[in-house]
């Protein structure tokens, strides 16, 4: 659940539908059962980039494991030197 309006700004983009069915157990009862049905956008992103000199692979995560958190990880081949670079974001 978001703490704040910007956690909140971040979490409605998450979200593709959302709907909201309420039904009733007896005409007299007082109680009412709720069933929220929600649709995810996807959120998983692969980007890559080759150059003369490098390819990198960019995997991003807006809503990571379901936490509303976004995480990035990125790997880079300098194909001219056989070097590797590493680097995520959290």
């Amino acid at each position: 659940m978001p703490k704040n309006q910007n956690d909140w700004c971040a979490a409605r983009h998450m979200y593709k539908d959302v709907s909201f069915v309420f039904v009733t157990k007896s005409r007299k009862s007082d109680t009412v059962d709720i069933y929220i049905r929600e649709m995810d956008n996807w959120s998983i992103m692969l980007e890559g980039v080759a150059t003369d000199s490098r390819i990198s692979f960019i995997l991003t995560d807006k809503n990571f494991l379901g936490s509303g958190h976004v995480s990035q990880n990125s790997y880079t081949w300098f194909h001219t030197t056989g070097d590797n670079a590493y680097s995520t974001i959290t």
